[in-house]
């Protein structure tokens, strides 16, 4: 059993290095442009049976954005293919309301995970606006404030190709939660 735990947690902090590499990256290339504008960044990284395969990324700088899919998270060599799915102007009055939704997250990480789920994915999510930049990292979990910027991301998107996210990843990694503690909690008393 602790051989079977230890395993599960290896392979899981390799990929969430393999995963964060790409993620820091990214973050790290945003951060070092021009200080006055705003860019917003998402990736979707699989993980799990999803391991290696084309996910969305959005790079939306000042009022231009494009839509691909990369592969966002891999074992061993990273394929360089880049699927591009649409590209075009996103209004400032969208980047304003995604400004005035994370206004109270300045220089935040928001980071959810359902621990119930070892498949599945991370949503990254990345705003800088200027000197300032929340960041929400989501693992099999969602959160309101991200929800909200991807609808409004959405609407750019083809009908096809939209991000998915839902209030049911939000719900399930609560009852996840939930259930875990309920767990423990049965574990303490039998104990």
């Amino acid at each position: 059993m602790k051989r079977n735990s230890f395993l599960i947690f290896f392979h899981t902090a390799t990929l969430f290095v393999f995963v964060g590499q790409i993620a820091f990256s990214q973050s790290e290339k945003l951060k070092a442009t021009d200080k006055q504008a705003t860019y917003i960044h998402y990736i979707f990284s699989g993980l799990g049976s999803n391991m290696g395969s084309f996910q969305p990324t959005i790079s939306i700088q000042g009022t231009n954005f494009n839509y691909t899919y990369e592969q966002t998270s891999y074992w061993g060599e990273r394929s360089k293919r880049i699927d591009k799915i649409s590209s075009g102007d996103f209004r400032q009055s969208s980047i304003d309301s995604i400004i005035d939704l994370v206004k109270d997250l300045r220089d935040t990480l928001v980071y959810k995970s359902n621990f119930c789920i070892m498949s599945g994915g991370i949503h990254f999510l990345t705003i800088v606006n200027g000197s300032d930049t929340t960041e929400f990292e989501l693992k099999n979990a969602f959160d309101n404030t991200a929800l909200k910027i991807i609808n409004i991301i959405n609407e750019y998107l083809p009908p096809d190709k939209k991000l998915w996210t839902s209030e049911e990843l939000i719900k399930e990694e609560k009852g996840c939660l939930i259930y875990l503690r309920e767990r423990v909690e049965s574990k303490k008393k039998s104990n």
